[in-house]
């Protein structure tokens, strides 16, 4: 079966009903390559005489970078962290635990909070002084993640 390509569109011999005249026959291996390139972040154009041409896919290799560091990110704020009382917290916790804080009018009041393996045992009663670090210190590595995002998606 003979392969013709011609603006970025592949046609097969005995297969498609019809071949554009300007079309170019390429090999069976040589299509094959194409299609690797492709699945590897690769794009497919033709040259001045319209045969196929693999080239490196700016935008395909820009979109996986920023997937790649807002996973990274994701994955960092979504990650337990030891904090001072023994109890693990992750850091996106920072904006519900700043939500409560708006709440605490007065300072002598307590308000429980849930580490991040969720057991009944873990929760501790903080005062808004002891939430109030809790939350600086989760700010602080969100921030920092946040940060280091910023700055690897500037250079992309």
């Amino acid at each position: 079966m003979k392969i013709f390509y011609y603006k970025k569109g592949f046609y097969f011999e005995g297969v498609n009903s019809f071949i554009p005249k300007e079309a170019v026959e390429i090999s069976k291996e040589y299509y094959d390559k194409l299609l690797n390139d492709m699945t590897n972040g690769r794009k497919i154009d033709s040259d001045e005489n319209g045969y196929p041409i693999s080239l490196y896919d700016n935008e395909y290799h820009r979109n996986k970078s920023i997937k790649t560091y807002n996973e990274i990110f994701e994955n960092y704020i979504k990650t337990p962290v030891l904090y001072t009382n023994g109890l693990y917290y992750c850091p996106e916790y920072v904006n519900d635990l700043s939500n409560i804080l708006q709440k605490m009018f007065d300072d002598d009041m307590t308000v429980k909070i849930w580490d991040a393996s969720g057991k009944e045992e873990n929760v501790r009663e903080m005062n808004k002084k002891e939430l109030i670090e809790l939350t600086k210190f989760l700010f602080q590595l969100y921030e920092e993640a946040y940060q280091d995002k910023r700055k690897s998606l500037s250079i992309i």
